[in-house]
């Protein structure tokens, strides 16, 4: 789990009534992923990806590089494919240069490029998030702005637009943008994604066609912005918290079991 409000990276188990932290490194990290039973992290300002080992905490680089691009977002697909959220630097609102997502194997070398449509329209603004489907859709959170607005593209293994999702029109408005962050896909290929401000889930299929939401503030929980899959028919959700909140109102991980999706 990173938390760059203490800038720190723990490797933890969860257990009934207490969490051991097997590993703390006082490290800010802005993209996170398990590879090989090690975790591959995106750090501020490198080309490379780092890879720290999750039982002593050594940091090394990764044989991932994309430059002269710089990664935002990182996803390992269970055959060991790397995806990165890529871009060029400079100014990130408006769009600017570069916005990719780049396809590497476990050797590093890079398989695809995801870029532009067909009508050479550039596809992502800003690719924060990303998750595979089994069958090898590309979903992706991309933001449009500096307040995070955003929306779901899923595209196709061959780079076709699926779907383009933009939030729920019962509960997305003007006043309440769809501001989505995590985004994972459930074994039976849907896609679960964070509304951070609004306290929603987002249940989509795997073209991106909604599905359902969860207000999650009816059951306590503020601010998901993080998702991770755990057993089959549960899921983790990691929050976040205002600055200076009291401990009562501290960021916190929930483990929630689910069925249907």
């Amino acid at each position: 789990m990173g938390d760059n409000a203490r800038s720190k990276l723990q490797h933890v188990e969860l257990q009934k009534s207490r969490t051991e932290i097997i590993t703390s490194l006082n490290t800010k990290i802005y993209g996170i992923a398990t590879h090989s039973n090690n975790i591959l992290v995106k750090t501020k300002g490198e080309t490379k990806l780092k890879l720290v080992n999750a039982m002593t905490g050594e940091i090394t680089d990764s044989i991932n590089d994309i430059n002269p691009l710089k990664p935002i977002s990182i996803y390992v697909t269970s055959d060991h494919r790397v995806f990165i959220g890529a871009w060029s630097g400079g100014k990130t609102f408006p769009a600017s240069g570069r916005r990719v997502v780049v396809v590497m194997d476990q050797e590093g070398k890079q398989l695809q490029e995801y870029e532009n449509d067909k009508h050479n329209k550039r596809l992502f603004t800003y690719p924060r998030c990303i998750s595979i489907t089994s069958n090898g859709n590309i979903c992706v959170v991309d933001h449009l702005d500096i307040d995070h607005r955003g929306r779901v593209i899923v595209l196709s293994p061959g780079g076709d637009i699926l779907g383009i999702y933009i939030g729920h029109p019962d509960v997305n408005t003007e006043k309440k943008p769809f501001k989505p962050v995590g985004i994972r896909t459930t074994p039976s290929d849907n896609i679960v994604v964070t509304d951070v401000d609004n306290h929603l889930l987002h249940i989509l299929s795997d073209q991106g066609q909604v599905i359902t939401y969860y207000n999650l503030h009816d059951i306590g929980i503020l601010g998901p912005h993080a998702l991770a899959l755990s057993t089959s028919g549960t899921i983790y959700v990691g929050c976040v918290s205002a600055d200076r909140s009291p401990d009562t109102a501290k960021a916190k991980l929930y483990e929630l079991k689910y069925s249907g999706f």
